[in-house]
């Protein structure tokens, strides 16, 4: 679960320099990250799809364990031993993964990089039908905004390449 969480924190946070230097690289977790980088659409549904099912597992034994624990040694064990594997899960599964990738996101990035590829690679083509209606439905709610919202006038676009070179986002080049 941390795996897949801290990943997707970490890739989502990558900066323009940071991705700068991943294509600059040679190394090949330099190439899965750029290449999964480019599949963002396609990557996150896979990657929650893959978290999902880790998180399914181990709530599942959980609970077997919870039971057990309920037979032998009562309800208040079981009730104490449920919050305990919640919390587990929760701080060392979610939080505590995606704050180390807010802090060091290339770093988190290339840990679970190729478990990560091999994971999408798996589950990239049945995912494909999920996706294609994510992305039907993205696009009807697309069409029904307002047409003054569908572009940027100029002079926006300008400020926003202005406030992107300004906190580093993008450097003077781009």
């Amino acid at each position: 679960s941390a795996t897949f969480s801290g990943f997707e924190t970490s890739l989502f946070s990558l900066t323009a320099p940071e991705l700068n230097r991943l294509r600059a690289g040679q190394g090949k977790i330099d190439r899965i990250i750029i290449g999964l980088h480019t599949q963002l659409k396609t990557l996150l549904p896979t990657l929650l799809f893959c978290n999902m099912g880790v998180n399914v597992l181990i709530f599942s034994l959980a609970t077997a364990v919870t039971a057990e624990l309920g037979d032998r040694f009562g309800t208040g064990v079981a009730f104490a031993y449920s919050l305990l594997s919640l919390f587990l899960v929760v701080f060392f599964g979610e939080v505590f993964p995606k704050q180390l990738a807010i802090a060091s996101s290339l770093g988190v990035a290339r840990l679970p990089s190729f478990q990560v590829w091999l994971c999408y690679r798996s589950f990239a083509r049945p995912m494909r039908i999920p996706n294609a209606v994510v992305l039907a439905c993205a696009r009807v709610v697309d069409n029904r905004r307002p047409s003054g919202l569908r572009g940027l006038r100029e002079e926006e676009l300008r400020l926003r390449v202005e406030m992107s070179k300004n906190s580093g986002t993008i450097s003077d080049g781009e």
